[in-house]
């Protein structure tokens, strides 16, 4: 099994709902909430000491070669795609 994690640094998907539904995004402390570089969580760091194989790709040149290996090798990997 191979995890493909797109990492946006945030909830953007919770932004949109909130707008959806016509409530905006709020003040500084709610958008606050649709943050996650606060901490920067490291979801390689993470996988691999759960002991799953795990890349961090930034390019999608990188991310066809990632998971190109990824399905040969046996066993689960995660691949997180970093997007700005």
């Amino acid at each position: 099994m191979t995890t493909l994690l797109c990492n946006n640094g945030a909830y953007a998907i919770l932004a949109m709902e909130l707008d959806r539904v016509g409530a905006g995004v709020g003040g500084p402390i709610a958008r606050s909430m649709f943050d996650l570089r606060r901490p920067d969580l490291d979801f390689c760091r993470i996988a691999e000491g759960q002991g799953v194989p795990a890349v961090r790709v930034t390019d999608a040149e990188s991310l066809c070669a990632e998971l190109e290996r990824a399905y040969h090798e046996p066993g689960p990997h995660l691949v997180e795609a970093m997007f700005a």
